[in-house]
């Protein structure tokens, strides 16, 4: 089977309440890109469509839906991961705080390095593991779309390549890594982060800079 991996579109900067995981809707922008994202798929042929439960990824998926006739399947475990982060900050927006888009992986590493960071890094992968082989059983042979998050991207990818780190690059908006995963479960990387479909709207990305953050 052929997996396209589809990181969601661009949402809202939001904050969570206590003990829950922000969930933003997507941004003016994201809409945008989810559109873009549906046409640029559109003669590839898909048989199913799989998301997140998370809203930014079943708005993304709405688009691609509707021009394939196929009903997106959720799936809880393709949910992102977290190491108690209470703001969704897009990454366009980060400012000083949040530091660059380096900075955020290199803080991700050092908190994942920790006994309680390590344990839950494991525990994901092993249920985004369980997500992708359900797939694979489901569908053998066929085309499928994943639209998640970044770090269930970096999941497959990193035990493909046979990475330790988790979280090694951010995968741009509505950008696709494919995957091939034989009858047997083996699995060759095709491609990492297309986004040529959302070049147009960068500079539309930029304007959206505007947008107030969350406080």
């Amino acid at each position: 089977m052929e997996l396209l991996l589809i990181r969601h579109a661009r949402p809202h900067g939001a904050r969570a309440a206590a003990g829950e995981q922000p969930d933003p809707d997507l941004s003016p922008v994201g809409i945008a890109q989810a559109e873009a994202l549906a046409q640029a798929l559109a003669a590839e042929p898909l048989e199913a469509i799989y998301t997140s439960t998370m809203v930014r990824a079943r708005r993304t998926a709405v688009a691609l839906g509707r021009l394939h006739r196929l009903t997106p399947c959720t799936d809880p475990d393709l949910v992102e991961l977290t190491l108690g982060e209470d703001r969704y900050v897009p990454l366009d927006t980060r400012g000083s705080r949040e530091g660059t888009q380096q900075e955020f992986v290199d803080r991700f590493a050092h908190r994942s390095r920790t006994a309680e960071g390590a344990a839950t890094i494991g525990s994901f992968r092993e249920r985004v593991e369980g997500a992708v082989d359900r797939i694979r059983r489901a569908h053998p042979g066929q085309a499928v779309a994943v639209v998640c998050h970044g770090g269930v991207i970096n999941a497959v990818l990193t035990r493909i390549l046979g990475i330790d780190e988790l979280m090694t690059f951010h995968p741009d908006y509505t950008s696709i890594s494919r995957v091939l995963i034989s009858r047997t479960g083996a699995r060759q990387v095709i491609s990492v982060n297309e986004h040529g479909h959302t070049l147009a709207l960068e500079r539309a990305a930029r304007v959206d800079l505007a947008e107030p953050a969350a406080t």
